[in-house]
């Protein structure tokens, strides 16, 4: 990705097909969205492609809440009724994949914050990355049987020369969501984050991306039960306490 001069917005150097290419060229396989091969469930998420037992197939994307934040996960507290999004980890934290949906990196990077000119710079999050379908995996059928689980993954500070790799991981904390989705003093507030930011930048934004990498970020994984070759994802949801 490059920051333009004058530009109020990244620019993306590859589409959304071009970095799934690559992926797939990197990895052996790719994700897509489609049809269901079970009654009824409508879309489902399938591989393309090989995977080993043990591979990370798949994220959760979405914004990420503590325990000590579920009050304000929307719909609290019953959370459930229309959003079958939301994914745990076993240390206690929500995932909520509806704010991402299906993802906007072909044009539109993700959060969405349109409201000023230093919200805008807060779309750095590209939905780019062609893993970040995993809230499409459906739960098994009467015969079938799962053949990925959820898995907790932790992103750690990453060091300068690796900060790019922030806008591919595809979790906000709820923390930093809170600040973006809001106008007054907390947009301001990090608005002046990410102008200090700005303003030190090299001419590629690496210290906008900064920004965003300031404490370990916490996801969820698909992770392959078995071997997988050109097959749907399924995912015991039943298991997801």
């Amino acid at each position: 990705m490059k920051w333009l001069a004058g530009a109020s917005e990244w620019q993306p150097r590859l589409k959304m097909h071009e970095v799934a290419e690559l992926v797939k060229a990197a990895t052996g396989y790719s994700l897509s969205v489609h049809t269901s091969a079970i009654h009824q469930a409508g879309r489902g998420l399938w591989m393309q492609g090989k995977a080993e037992v043990g591979a990370v197939v798949a994220f959760m994307p979405g914004v990420t809440y503590t325990k000590e934040q579920y009050r304000q996960i929307p719909g609290y507290p019953r959370i459930d009724m229309e959003n079958g999004t939301l994914a745990a980890r076993f240390d206690g934290s929500i995932v909520d994949s509806k704010p991402w949906g299906e993802g906007l990196g072909q044009s539109v990077p993700w959060p969405v914050c349109e409201r000023n000119t230093a919200e805008t710079r807060l779309k750095l999050l590209e939905g780019r990355n062609p893993f970040a379908l995993g809230q499409f995996a459906n739960h098994p059928g009467p015969e079938d049987k799962a053949n990925v689980m959820l898995a907790p993954v932790d992103f750690p500070s990453l060091p300068e020369e690796e900060q790019w790799i922030r806008a591919y991981v595809p979790c906000l904390s709820h923390a930093f969501w809170e600040s973006a989705d809001k106008g007054a003093d907390a947009a301001e507030q990090v608005a002046d984050d990410v102008q200090a930011a700005v303003d030190q930048a090299s001419s590629d934004g690496q210290a906008t991306v900064a920004a965003l990498n300031g404490s370990p970020i916490s996801c969820l994984a698909l992770v392959a039960l078995r071997d997988l070759k050109d097959e749907e994802l399924l995912l015991n949801y039943r298991l997801n306490l």
